[in-house]
């Protein structure tokens, strides 16, 4: 029998969150039809990066809040895949949707430079945003000043209900949501949610990622393996040769996913490759 938790769990997806104030929404570029926003925290411990937390939303304001109690290692690798599980999806309005976008655009976020990944260890967090066929990657450690603390305010302001950014900051945070739902712990249901957020995203490899490192946490192969073929797929263009990228980064590999599929390993397909970056950063 399926467990409460899980249904309630895959079952915000399915809801409207009564989010801002109004559904009322007069013509405006914003949001744009490519907008996307990304933000994770984590700690950077030498070679390792562990993801914590991560923040998303996109246009028709779908937003996937989660956190990480644990990772998993993939073997032979510096690798730290998120167990991402404990989730809240919920739908913002489309007023509080084009206030988000706005608001990020009046505090420089298209123009702003690509800031430079601190070096050392610590807390640091990752704003990816893209809108208007152009991206900005930000990076930043250790407490929040600037733009990059007012933007992560903002950001702030639209978590569910008692969430915040572990990194400190300058600027108060004001809460603009209603009727948020509270994350839930459960990570069957987490992989239920992850589901139906890629039924709606579509081939969104990072939401396969995620579900594939739940699917394996729970023990379920069969899973496991779907979601890792499903990504392979998705992924197929962006493993060419380290050369042909401008970073000269080396991209995870499926057969390195292989190895932490869970009981026993399959057959490799391939050579192993040089040990990728952490996904998502």
């Amino acid at each position: 029998m399926r467990r409460p938790a899980a249904r309630c769990t895959a079952a915000l997806l399915l809801l409207v969150g009564a989010a801002c104030s109004s559904t009322d929404l007069a013509p405006s570029v914003w949001p744009p039809p490519d907008f996307e926003l990304t933000v994770e925290e984590m700690v950077v411990e030498g070679e390792k990066v562990q993801l914590l937390r991560r923040f998303s939303i996109d246009a028709e304001g779908l937003a996937v809040y989660a956190t990480a109690s644990r990772s998993r290692e993939v073997p032979d690798t510096n690798i730290q895949l998120p167990v991402f599980d404990r989730l809240a999806v919920y739908r913002l309005v489309p007023t509080c949707v084009r206030g988000l976008a706005r608001r990020l655009e009046r505090l420089g976020i298209r123009e702003i430079d690509a800031v430079p990944e601190a070096a050392g260890t610590g807390p640091g967090v990752v704003i990816v945003w893209r809108a208007f066929d152009q991206e900005r990657v930000l990076t930043a450690q250790g407490r929040l000043r600037g733009q990059i603390a007012d933007m992560l305010a903002v950001v702030a302001a639209h978590l569910p209900p008692g969430e915040s950014f572990a990194l400190p900051l300058e600027r108060p945070v004001v809460p603009v949501l209603h009727g948020a739902p509270v994350p839930v712990l459960d990570p069957a249901g987490a992989l239920e949610a992850l589901t139906l957020v890629h039924d709606e995203r579509g081939a969104d490899s990072r939401t396969m990622l995620d579900a594939f490192t739940l699917a394996c946490e729970l023990g379920d192969r069969d899973a496991a393996t779907r979601w890792l073929e499903r990504w392979s797929a998705a992924t197929a263009a962006d493993r060419a040769p380290a050369s042909a990228f401008p970073d000269g980064a080396p991209r995870l590999r499926p057969e390195q996913l292989v190895r932490a599929l869970p009981d026993e390993p399959r057959a490799l397909q391939d050579e192993p490759s040089e040990a990728p970056t952490v996904p998502g950063l």
